[in-house]
């Protein structure tokens, strides 16, 4: 268990070292930036890797998955 949370502090460390990027471009830096995850991943022997969501609470909207302003 504490061998897995390691891996995935690392993984996400890939994603802090890299120059920031902004907001509206992060999908596109997070997917140049994959294929590192990736091969972190990979060899380190890990086969299932989850991606957890959280909410967003944006002014006096409600909280929810949905942070963008797109409709």
């Amino acid at each position: 268990m504490i061998q897995r949370l390691g891996a995935v502090v690392a993984a996400a460390g890939l994603f802090v070292a890299v120059p920031a990027a902004r907001a509206d471009r992060l999908d596109l830096r997070l997917n140049d930036e994959m294929p590192k995850v990736m091969q972190y991943l990979r060899s380190h022997g890990y086969k299932n890797v989850g991606v957890l969501r959280f909410q967003v609470k944006k002014g006096n909207r409600q909280t929810s998955y949905q942070a963008s302003t797109a409709k």
